[in-house]
């Protein structure tokens, strides 16, 4: 099985531990953990995609990103909406024409088509139905 950069430092820090005294190990992993963590984080900014996770730390998505990645589509929203895709917010108004990323325009469509089937699937006339031409005597 051939080394990698982790298992060699991996291997380094824990001869370098075992010759420093038990109490002290806390302390100096904390300190690295802290100094290591803005590293990362400049690292992370320069290569990784949206989304990406590079050392435990997850790139997020912005709506500048977005706007690379996905088509951007025109469509007039019924009601006023705020729709969310991964943590990125899009804000829409009825009746006014929105020019946004695909992505959003296909939370809107299924948000939607939601709310059709679960309109479709209450009951008419408050919870009740008038059939014509059964009466009482139907009931018997």
């Amino acid at each position: 099985m051939p080394r990698t950069k982790r298992t060699r430092a991996e291997k380094e820090i824990k001869a370098t531990l075992a010759r420093v005294a038990p109490e002290e190990v806390a302390g100096i992993l904390e300190t690295a953990i802290e100094e290591s963590i803005p590293r990362a984080q400049e690292r992370l900014d320069k290569s990784a995609l949206p989304g990406q996770t590079v050392n435990g730390l997850k790139k997020p998505w912005t709506f500048e990103a977005i706007k690379k990645i996905f088509p951007i589509v025109s469509f007039i929203p019924e009601e006023t909406i705020c729709l969310t895709w991964n943590g990125v917010r899009q804000q829409c108004y009825s009746g006014v024409e929105m020019h946004t990323p695909k992505c959003f325009y296909d939370i809107y469509l299924r948000y939607r088509s939601e709310t059709r089937k679960a309109a479709g699937a209450l009951p008419r006339d408050m919870g009740f139905e008038v059939t014509i031409g059964i009466g009482a005597g139907a009931l018997n």
